[in-house]
């Protein structure tokens, strides 16, 4: 095959762009989620106040930061799992002057239950579900600031989601100033 100089600068012109593009969407990809080791490093990149509650039964697996503006905590159990179908719940909290959508990451969820938690009688929460993962949200303070909230279960039953949902509320209400 004999190719002459123009063609053979348009394959490798063509080649440098497309690496170029694979490399920019793998970085911007692995700048939307940043891992930390503690809930301080979230707090200083989100503005919003260290999370530090931790479900009854359940222990920390990551501590992440999403668009620089989330919060995110991820839990597992503290014995025993399925690793087929892993139990994981996730804590995230944004600052409330950002529009969020959503925030439980999960699209085509439909009501289970609206729950009145005994802990605060001026809230509803409409509890989500979709195949075997719960979620709800919601705004509250926390940290002298009004924030929304987002808490989600995967492998889990209602009842124990609630549990979960009460403890949030009651680490929210203690350092909502």
């Amino acid at each position: 095959m004999n190719l002459k100089p123009t063609k053979i600068s348009a394959v490798i012109l063509s080649a440098l762009i497309l690496t170029s593009c694979i490399f920019a969407c793998e970085k911007q990809s692995e700048d939307i989620v940043e891992h930390f080791d503690t809930p301080v490093e979230v707090s200083d990149i989100t503005g919003v106040e260290p999370i530090e509650f931790v479900p009854e039964g359940y222990k920390i697996a990551a501590h992440r930061a999403v668009y620089d503006i989330v919060s995110e905590v991820e839990y597992t159990p503290v014995e025993g799992t399925d690793k087929k179908y892993p139990k994981i719940a996730v804590f995230r909290a944004v600052d409330a002057i950002f529009s969020t959508t959503n925030l439980s990451g999960f699209a085509d969820t439909a009501l289970t239950e609206v729950y009145y938690p005994a802990l605060r009688g001026d809230l509803s929460l409409s509890i989500e579900a979709r195949d075997e993962f719960l979620a709800v949200e919601w705004s509250d303070t926390f940290g002298g600031k009004e924030c929304n909230f987002s808490l989600s279960l995967t492998n889990g039953s209602v009842e124990e989601f609630k549990n979960i949902i009460d403890g949030a509320l009651e680490y929210i209400s203690a350092n909502a100033e």
